[in-house]
């Protein structure tokens, strides 16, 4: 509850913190879809590339029936972060590309093409 209220309130990095250390004492606590997606996405945004990139593997682990925006997300990160290519092609081949709107898939290859390229 208490990372939701961070989550919430905007403070990514301090949601992050306080996480890590309610796993120390319960290894097996999850956040709920929304609060994970939300923290992930924060933390992204403030280009703390480790922590998003972590997160968003969970949300794929967890969710992996939904996980495609999360996906897209994910590979983003690699790219703009870390500038792997690899990894991050890695993360798309499991986007079931017929199944995003027309935006969305224009994103996708967007980023396919740019993963390539940083190979």
């Amino acid at each position: 509850a208490q990372v939701a209220q961070f989550v919430e309130a905007g403070e990514f990095e301090t949601a992050f913190d306080e996480l890590y250390n309610v796993r120390l004492r319960d290894s097996e606590a999850r956040l709920d879809d929304p609060t994970l997606k939300a923290l992930a996405t924060g933390l992204a945004r403030q280009q703390q590339w480790g922590s998003a990139s972590e997160l968003m593997q969970e949300y794929i682990d967890t969710y992996p029936d939904i996980a495609d925006p999360m996906r897209l997300r994910l590979a983003s990160v690699f790219i703009k972060g870390f500038e792997n290519g690899n990894s991050a092609l890695s993360v798309l081949k499991h986007v079931d590309q017929e199944l995003l709107p027309e935006d969305v898939r224009t994103t996708f290859r967007k980023l396919v093409k740019t993963a390539r390229e940083l190979r």
